[in-house]
């Protein structure tokens, strides 16, 4: 008797092979699993790219725009 799974994100049917436990205990198929993990590096990177706008970034654009003004007066 073979085992059948229900995937939590779309409700396809399939067995261990094609749906398998991931994300936080969830059981996906492929494509979901894939859809989660773009979706979770896409959140990652977001807020990796805030960081370094609020951090490191805008001190750059400072001295960016600091030289820009003192190149102007030239």
């Amino acid at each position: 008797m073979k085992i059948k799974l229900k995937c939590d994100g779309c409700g396809k049917i399939g067995n261990a092979e094609e749906i398998s436990t991931d994300y936080d205990g969830q059981d996906l198929c492929t494509f979901c699993a894939k859809e989660k993990k773009l979706s979770v590096l896409k959140q990652e990177h977001a807020s990796t790219k805030k960081w370094l706008e609020d951090t490191h970034l805008k001190s750059l654009r400072d001295l960016e725009g600091q030289i820009a003004a003192i190149e102007r007066e030239k």
